[in-house]
């Protein structure tokens, strides 16, 4: 089994009119990088939750979410936003 520990920027959204859920991640996986192909865009998972520590942003600026980061921002880490101190536990 694969191994991904990270971080997520999980949001609310709809597809077709359905509720969905958006994961928008950086992890870490247990294994050499080398393993995935630089080429990879999609894969279908399955997730297990196996610890969750929800953050909610702050105001303001100085690296601090302010609720205006895309998922693109997150991923890029805009402003150090992947840093838990940018955050407030929910």
């Amino acid at each position: 089994m694969e191994e991904l520990i990270g971080k997520a920027l999980i949001r609310r959204s709809t597809s077709n009119g359905k509720p969905v859920v958006i994961v928008c991640g950086v992890f870490h996986p247990n294994q050499p990088i080398e393993n995935f192909d630089d080429r990879d865009e999609m894969w279908a998972v399955k997730f297990l939750v196996a610890d969750v520590l929800k953050f909610v942003g702050n105001s303001g600026g100085n690296g601090e979410y302010t609720g205006n980061l895309s998922p693109e921002d997150f991923l890029e880490n805009v402003d150090s936003i992947q840093d838990v101190r940018c955050w407030k536990k929910k």
